[in-house]
């Protein structure tokens, strides 16, 4: 069954966007002159309305997905709307659909378990880690996107995506984690907008192969 992957159409980017969950500390609030007029500053969506326009619209695609053979993956990030673990876990229960699923990035979960990078008010840190945010995703991974994670965040506004082992994550640590919040066969090395992502695939790949060996 092939894969189709969502994100939240508010995503805060500053030259297109629909509105924001709120500002996030040290950055300005994105402007749009052409679409909003006067000081072109984005409208802040309510936490709510935002909840509901994600939910029910993803529940309507999951099922548009499921009767074409294919499943709808959500990949959570800082870059996005909803980065927040109880966020993410208010979707999962809002769509409430067999075919919807999340795509975690390892990276992405360092971010937003351990950092709260671009959460927008409070942030949300995890005791736990990593090894935490998949811990309570157990069953709803659809997709699992291995990566290290040197803290960064890059002109995209979202994850440094740096080859394994050449950023500041433990592996050991949660491992074990990942391997129980998901039955999916396939792991995905994932360097997004990293430069000579192909020179770097290897190194990335024998690594995963001893790590996968070491923790089964």
């Amino acid at each position: 069954m092939q894969l189709i992957s969502a994100f939240p159409v508010f995503a805060w980017t500053p030259q297109k966007t629909h509105g924001v969950l709120g500002p996030v500390q040290n950055e300005a609030m994105p402007v749009n002159k052409d679409k909003y007029g006067g000081d072109g500053t984005v409208p802040v969506v309510e936490h709510e309305v935002a909840i509901e326009r994600v939910t029910s619209t993803w529940r309507l695609c999951a099922a548009e997905c499921e009767a074409v053979g294919k499943r709808l993956l959500w990949e959570p990030e800082p870059g996005f709307a909803l980065n927040k673990m109880g966020d993410i876990l208010r979707v999962i229960d809002g769509v409430n659909h067999n075919n919807f699923s999340v795509m975690a990035d390892v990276c992405h979960a360092h971010h937003i378990a351990e950092l709260g990078s671009r959460q927008p008010g409070k942030k949300e840190i995890l005791p736990g880690g990593i090894g935490e945010f998949f811990s309570r995703l157990k069953g709803n991974v659809g997709r699992v996107h291995i990566i290290d994670s040197d803290g960064g965040i890059n002109e995209h506004h979202t994850s440094v995506h740096t080859p394994l082992f050449d950023g500041c994550l433990n592996f050991d640590s949660f491992m074990r984690n990942i391997a129980a919040s998901s039955d999916d066969p396939v792991w995905t090395i994932d360097l997004c907008f990293f430069p000579n992502a192909w020179e770097n695939a290897r190194k990335c790949k024998d690594g995963l192969d001893r790590l996968i060996s070491q923790h089964g």
